[in-house]
């Protein structure tokens, strides 16, 4: 049978890759206690200290963005060389900066909110194209409980000269708890890290309202409703609109270069040891 012949041309014993993630979880243990200069894991006396509000929202942000991730791409791809891509990469969280006292850099009307941050930080965190995996522009809808449920479709632009349409999806008026929009704004970050801009921007717009009447019907965290700008900075920076950017380092990205090839070495010195062997 063609199964039974397969199995006999196969030269590769196939690993455990239960074992293969455990030991790999053990190896990141004691590198990471390798650099803390700790021998064994330290032991935590009295109450634990409560987690600052910034790491928690970084982490929960983190884990939305893994799981919205998963969904739209299906793991496919070897699972070590997957599992080094994962363990090299780090989550970076950008929050919208103050700019009402800065001109907005297109044409909107006067109900669409700005969303600015600030190129140059970015641009020093990920010095180049190829190292930035994935950026989203994260807005929080706020909850209402309005009379009427309408959707209303809204269309974001890079706001930079003039508006460049990036994304666009339906919002509902009314949500019962608050909820994250997420935009896959990848494509225009990457043009960020070439620019020499110091301040970048999107606009946020209703899709149906080219002569201005109509209003969003939602509210937005850290936004006004009445200015479309930035509202004031009393809002906690949980809570502002941000960009999630998943990046490799620099010195990451030439680490995991080597390990791909040391890995490609033991996988051929494996194979033809056990095709001898055979």
């Amino acid at each position: 049978r063609s199964s039974d012949l397969a199995l006999a041309l196969s030269t590769c014993t196939p690993e455990d890759m239960g074992l293969v993630k455990q030991r790999r979880i053990e190896a990141i243990r004691g590198q990471i206690l390798s650099k803390l200069k700790l021998d064994r894991l330290p032991e935590v006396e009295g109450e634990p200290r409560p987690v600052p509000d910034e790491v928690m929202s970084l982490y929960n942000s983190t884990l939305e963005l893994i799981a919205d991730m998963q969904r739209e791409q299906p793991e496919t791809r070897d699972p070590a060389a997957a599992a080094d891509e994962y363990f090299a990469k780090e989550v970076k969280r950008f929050n919208m900066i103050d700019g009402n006292d800065i001109p907005v850099p297109c044409s909107r009307h006067a109900s669409d909110p700005i969303f600015r941050f600030n190129a140059s930080s970015l641009r020093e965190s990920i010095t180049s194209k190829p190292l930035l995996h994935r950026a989203e522009l994260r807005i929080l809808q706020l909850k209402s409980s309005v009379y009427q449920r309408t959707e209303q479709r809204v269309e974001l632009f890079q706001c930079n000269g003039m508006s460049r349409y990036v994304s666009s999806k339906f919002v509902m008026s009314a949500v019962e708890e608050d909820q994250w929009l997420s935009f896959d704004v990848t494509e225009v970050v990457k043009t960020w890290i070439d620019g020499k801009d110091d301040i970048e921007s999107f606009k946020l717009s209703l899709a149906c309202s080219c002569n201005g009447t109509e209003d969003f019907k939602f509210k937005f965290s850290g936004v006004s409703k009445k200015r479309g700008d930035m509202g004031p900075l009393s809002t906690k920076s949980q809570s502002l609109p941000h960009l999630m950017v998943i990046s490799t380092p620099a010195e990451r990205a030439d680490h995991l270069q080597n390990s791909r090839r040391k890995r490609a070495a033991v996988d051929i010195e494996y194979c033809h040891g056990t095709d001898r062997k055979s």
